[in-house]
């Protein structure tokens, strides 16, 4: 009992990490947190927010965090600092741009009730 005690407290602070080549795309589930490590813009399909939604009440990070929307191309652009945490209210998959085309690495974190659901991937 002791042990599992343990297990729980520390096994939610280990960090987790993933690399992502410019480009690529990520399945992103619902209130999983993307902490990139170094300056990265992701690219979401417009299709996550619903007719009435904010990009506020769907993408959750920190006010510093930029957007943009393109209008041609159907996209919402997160301009994401290293270590802003960042997360969403609606799973999508997002595509990884890095300025200079070389790969990105995140931090992530993933809540424990999730974690049933969650790529492969990521664990």
């Amino acid at each position: 009992m002791v042990l599992s005690i343990f297990r729980k407290i520390f096994s939610k602070n280990k960090a987790r990490y993933i690399t992502e080549s410019h480009g690529s795309l990520i399945p992103w589930h619902k209130r999983i947190v993307l902490k990139p490590l170094r300056h990265v813009t992701l690219a979401l399909p417009d299709q996550i927010l619903g007719e009435d939604e904010k990009i506020g009440s769907v993408i959750h990070g920190p006010d510093e965090m930029e957007f943009s929307q393109g209008a041609e191309d159907k996209f919402i652009y997160l301009r994401i600092q290293p270590g802003m945490r960042v997360w969403l209210s609606k799973s999508c998959d997002a595509i990884v741009y890095s300025d200079d085309q070389e790969p990105v690495r995140f931090e992530i974190e993933i809540p424990e009730k999730y974690q049933q659901y969650i790529n492969p991937k990521y664990k």
